[in-house]
């Protein structure tokens, strides 16, 4: 009966760690990423608690968060992650990126349509910003990059608000 159970619990870890592997993308025999546990939860909230801490004073400054956080696993030196907005021309902006503690500089940027690039902060900081206003009302990508990162991969993401008019 002994038996049973353990060989019982060795097929449910295996099966967790199969349903894990293919929410990071499967097992394409790349390094490892960090496989659920405790870097990973803890790399999440590192980044969401930085981006909260970051966004407490916009309140005052009359900005409201325009959608959810985009946070995602990352190495150094790669394209990073992108996301697209339509913004209204006119209104300020403003993107303010975090990455967890294992990396100390990430830049953002804001690009146009026609991939011009129209706000950047590649400062060597763990915390950039960048403050926007587009003159037309359009579709405008917000990009994130990990420039050093002391483990293969890292958290890093960004909230984007808008100030009330």
């Amino acid at each position: 009966m002994r038996g049973l159970l353990f060989t019982m619990a060795m097929l449910a870890g295996a099966a967790a760690h199969a349903q894990t592997v293919d929410l990071l993308g499967g097992d394409d025999g790349s390094p490892d990423k960090p496989i659920a546990g405790f870097y990973e939860s803890a790399g999440l909230s590192q980044v969401s608690d930085e981006l909260d801490t970051a966004g407490r004073s916009l309140v005052a400054w009359r900005y409201v968060t325009l959608d959810h956080d985009v946070i995602s696993l990352m190495a150094a030196g790669e394209a990073g992650h992108r996301e697209t907005y339509r913004l209204d021309g006119g209104r300020e902006y403003l993107f303010q990126a975090a990455c967890d503690r294992m990396c100390d500089d990430i830049d953002l940027e804001v690009i146009d349509e026609n991939k011009v690039v129209l706000a950047r902060d590649s400062s060597e900081a763990a915390w950039p910003a960048v403050s926007f206003t587009p003159r037309a009302s359009g579709r405008y990508t917000v990009r994130v990059w990990l420039t050093r990162c002391a483990a293969d991969y890292c958290y890093a993401g960004f909230r984007g608000y808008g100030r009330v008019p």
